[in-house]
């Protein structure tokens, strides 16, 4: 068929032709790098920012447990404050997620997030239980220590007492009173052992 076309139609046709292959190709370019533009978006706006929510959410996870533990050694308010302020940081992390994984269709994620709100909720539930009973029980830790105090300043008392009456009894040769006392020194003893 080019063969009996003229050189100058014939160069005109390949060019013609190399023109509507260059227009295509172009068209095809265009078209995917718009596609590429909106996938780049996607993944700008809603892909990253939600895996970034997630780790935040793991991350103050981590550091609430972390602090329950360091809440179990110090028993102090500071430690539980800050252990609940966290708990309610990891709270707010999971609600970030929501808008996100609902705009992408991610149903696991949203799951996810839904079961961490109502882990948390029985969560907050039992840590202030917990700490109401620690904070109880080192209150009543410390009136134990005030009267434990005070029964050991008497039982030291007594048993120097029995110590000053034995010494006496030696010194008038009242053997069967140093026996008596010896057996009331050793109950002694015994008692503030059973204090300490």
């Amino acid at each position: 068929m080019f063969k009996n076309m003229k050189i100058g139609t014939q160069i005109a046709g390949g060019f013609a032709i190399a023109l509507v292959l260059t227009a295509v190709v172009g068209a095809v370019s265009i078209y995917n790098i718009t596609n590429v533009g909106g996938t780049i978006q996607r993944l700008a706006t809603l892909e990253i920012p939600e895996t970034s929510a997630v780790v935040e959410t793991e991350r103050k996870m981590w550091q609430t447990n972390v602090l329950s533990y360091e809440f179990d050694v110090k028993q102090d308010v500071q430690t539980r404050d800050e252990w609940f302020r966290t708990r309610e940081e990891v709270l707010d992390a999971a609600e970030s997620i929501v808008p996100i994984a609902t705009e992408l269709g991610h149903d696991d994620t949203l799951r996810a997030a839904a079961d961490i709100r109502n882990r948390l909720g029985e969560d907050r539930r039992l840590a202030e239980e917990y700490a109401s009973l620690v904070t109880d029980n080192r209150s009543v830790r410390e009136e134990m220590d005030a009267q434990g105090a005070a029964i050991r300043a008497q039982w030291t008392a007594f048993i120097a007492r029995q110590n000053e009456e034995i010494q006496r009894a030696i010194a008038d040769e009242h053997w069967e009173h140093v026996v008596e006392e010896t057996a009331l020194l050793r109950l002694a003893n015994d008692a503030l052992d059973t204090v300490n």
